[in-house]
């Protein structure tokens, strides 16, 4: 999954995607999303729709791309509910395929990647077959699209603030509430999920005319990677699982539990290493004393959002551990950190300047309505109010961090959470490679494990010193991904050839 950069040090996961994009003048518009099909006696009838439309990016030289809108229901059970509308693109190699096509499920939830697919001609899995990148319902050019700007403006709101967390539960309370009102008279929200992104990915499948292609998951894409697996296992010859989010990842305990261990293996990994342990003796202390000091007087810096609005922050200790959690998705800052808290410990802050204005333009990257509805239908079986609460007092420093989760906005956001089936592991014998970073605060090694338990024909690695998304920061990993996808095994020896030592 995705957790939206909610403090100062919070880095773009995904910043290397970037790329140009040429105008698209085959968009669609609200008004086609009628009727997805029409109801007969028994079983739901409908038929999907794959119609041409341009490209948003022009392809490099020798390579060729070709661009489709998915027209699916929004709800399979209820064909008067609408549809929506999935904006595909499908990268074609140089030359003749020499495997099967590859399907691109990327993190979130209401992350995207249509807008950003030319980048992917570079990923060493569209070298040799075809490289399919759509995004799911509810982000990026989807429609309907479920984005919060209610949300965003919360945010802008508690972090110019300076108040507790009940406060500021309130303001993301009334913001929640606002735009779910707003999209709850447009779709049907409680539609929105890993089971109904899995039926959408097997009617790509069909409408694009593939027996069987690969699906290659990072983040929360591994979990509509395993619904797919638990769903249509027919249709898949292979998966890749990047930074795994399996379906047991779910309730109060496993938010709870990554927001209380994360920063511990950092540090934990720092004094295990004789270099980092020698330079940083005292970095548990370090830590506590960072936090004390901001929440004796928060830090304030002034930054300017993407509109050009200047905005006046105070970064309080709550913000300063959000912050950090989330630096860990990034392979390049994690080895920063020990000098980053040793620094903060000092009361030398005044590296929260920049890093406050990267960060702020990353509170707009996801959909935040199709995170609460996916997160709160996916695993809603298991919120449990009463642990919330307990949850929030007694680690009120985690408050900033748990306002970045879905869970404690689902009781706002108004959706049924699904059976507590739709929690199950994925049991499977489809050939699965599985990747993990060291130190991935939110999709951690433990979860990797949890979901190879049950994965009959999975092999999992795990990559030293990287955090979030490892196919992403490690040409290694990256490698093998495109080596298992061609044969269906990989030849590790990048992987047993990497340094031990992040420090």
């Amino acid at each position: 999954m995705r957790v939206p950069s909610t403090a100062a040090l919070a880095l773009a996961t995904f910043a290397a995607f970037a790329v140009t994009a040429c105008g698209d003048d085959g968009d669609v518009g609200d008004d086609e999303l009628g009727d997805a099909g029409t109801e007969t006696e028994g079983e739901p009838a409908y038929e999907s729709e794959l119609r041409d439309r341009n490209c948003p990016f022009s392809s490099p030289p020798g390579r060729s791309a070709d661009c489709y809108t998915l027209f699916v229901p929004v709800d399979r059970e209820d064909l008067q509910a609408g549809a929506v509308a999935l904006p595909v693109a499908v990268l074609h190699p140089a030359g003749e395929p020499s495997r099967p096509p590859t399907l691109y499920l990327h993190g979130g939830p209401g992350g995207d990647a249509f807008d950003n697919a030319a980048a992917f001609f570079d990923n060493p899995e569209a070298e040799d077959g075809d490289f399919i990148v759509f995004d799911q319902r509810g982000g990026g050019e989807a429609l309907p699209n479920l984005d919060c700007p209610e949300v965003e403006a919360a945010w802008i709101q508690t972090f110019t603030t300076v108040a507790g967390p009940a406060e500021e539960l309130a303001v993301f309370d009334a913001a929640h509430a606002a735009c779910r009102d707003r999209l709850a008279a447009e779709t049907k929200l409680s539609a929105f999920n890993s089971a109904s992104n899995a039926d959408d990915i097997e009617d790509l499948r069909l409408a694009l005319g593939h027996e069987q292609w690969n699906l290659f998951g990072v983040s929360y894409g591994t979990r509509v990677a395993l619904e797919v697996m638990r769903r249509h296992p027919e249709g898949i010859r292979a998966v890749v699982l990047d930074s795994v989010y399996p379906p047991q990842a779910a309730g109060v305990g496993w938010m709870r539990g990554n927001a209380e261990t994360a920063i511990d293996r950092l540090i934990d990994g720092c004094l295990e290493e004789e270099f980092c342990a020698a330079s940083f003796p005292e970095l548990e202390a370090n830590w506590e004393d960072a936090l004390a000091n901001l929440d004796a007087e928060p830090f304030t810096t002034s930054v300017t959002d993407t509109m050009g609005v200047p905005h006046e922050l105070s970064i309080t200790s709550s913000d300063l551990y959000a912050g950090l959690f989330n630096a860990l998705y990034d392979a390049e800052l994690i080895p920063l950190v020990p000098l980053l808290i040793f620094q903060a410990g000092q009361g030398n802050l005044g590296f929260l300047e920049d890093l406050a204005a990267q960060s702020l333009p990353l509170l707009t990257a996801l959909a935040e309505g199709a995170r609460l509805s996916i997160d709160c239908v996916d695993g809603g079986a298991l919120l449990d109010a009463a642990e919330l609460d307990e949850a929030y007092a007694a680690n009120p420093v985690h408050a900033t961090l748990y306002a970045g989760f879905a869970l404690p906005h689902c009781a706002t956001w108004g959706v049924e959470g699904g059976p507590v089936e739709a929690t199950e592991a994925v049991v499977s014998d489809i050939p699965t490679l599985i990747l993990a970073g060291e130190f991935d605060p939110v999709t951690p090694v433990s979860q990797a494990e949890q979901a190879a338990e049950t994965l009959g024909d999975a092999e999992l690695y795990e990559f030293p010193g990287l955090g979030h998304a490892v196919t992403f920061a490690s040409g290694c990993a990256a490698s093998m991904a495109q080596e298992f996808t061609r044969e269906l095994s990989v030849d590790p020896t990048c992987w047993m050839m990497l340094p031990q030592d992040t420090f």
